[in-house]
């Protein structure tokens, strides 16, 4: 029978694992905007050399506190621990793929109300709790709030892992969303408010002379709004256009049913 690890406030637990599989992700959002703005086949979110990100540990037990230190850091993990649930509100920077791995239970404050306190910030930093036994009316509130996981004590570290793999990888792939819609809608505002209303009817693929007739002016007109258009959003096809546009916030163009 298979052995499982368990994650045990004791001063002498050891592990080095494997380095976790993340899904790749860029760090570098203009490297992601021009891979989705520019191929031919959009490649979504995705791009190489992924750092593996950093764990928060917050946690009123010191002894848990170390065990879990050491384990994320075995797996390749920067780690920042905090005995302090106040203190780690108060300091975080999430300035890379991360996530915080959390005591549901603690005096100064559970976890829940570390929750709270992030989503009142405006901080969407995943999250992954601890939890005993019979803590799990509170673990399923977290989930509902948007909890990446919670994983009842003692912890397997298999299944921890596996937790903070999944909360890192759905943080990179946020970080690198952000930074794509940022460009997307950066460039978008360089057009002007003409050259704005031919892009969205270029991209819902009207004809130049259709779009002449619709705005009451010359063709030729519409072709130099098209090429400023093009020139100004940094792309060269149609595609590309309509991807840019998928990315621009204020468009929200996978809600819109057609240009009215």
């Amino acid at each position: 029978m298979t052995e499982k690890r368990m994650i045990v406030p004791r001063p002498d637990v050891r592990r080095i694992p494997a380095p976790l599989p993340l899904t790749a992700h860029t760090t570098e959002g203009e490297s992601a905007a021009h891979e989705t703005f520019h191929d031919a086949k959009d490649t979504g979110l995705s791009a190489a050399n992924a750092p593996l990100g950093r764990v928060f540990v917050v946690d009123d037990d010191w002894l848990v506190l170390r065990a879990l230190e050491r384990l994320f850091r075995s797996s390749g993990l920067l780690v920042q621990t905090f005995h302090s649930p106040a203190a780690f509100c108060d300091q975080i920077v999430h300035d890379m793929p991360s996530c915080a791995v959390v005591d549901l239970m603690m005096p100064e404050l559970t976890g829940l109300e570390i929750q709270g306190r992030l989503i009142a910030m405006g901080e969407d930093l995943p999250l992954v709790f601890l939890s005993g036994q019979g803590d799990v009316p509170a673990a399923t509130s977290a989930m509902r709030r948007g909890a990446v996981d919670f994983v009842v004590k003692p912890a397997e570290e298999s299944e921890l892992m596996d937790a903070v793999t999944r909360a890192l990888t759905r943080d990179a792939e946020s970080q690198v969303r952000k930074r794509i819609e940022g460009i997307a809608g950066e460039r978008y505002g360089r057009l002007t408010g003409r050259e704005k209303q031919v892009c969205q009817l270029v991209a819902e693929g009207w004809l130049n002379k259709q779009i002449a007739a619709a705005l009451g002016t010359a063709e030729k007109t519409i072709k130099q709004h098209r090429g400023r258009v093009m020139r100004k959003l940094e792309i060269q096809s149609v595609p590309a256009l309509v991807r840019l546009l998928n990315h621009v916030p204020e468009l929200n163009m996978n809600g819109r049913s057609g240009h009215s």
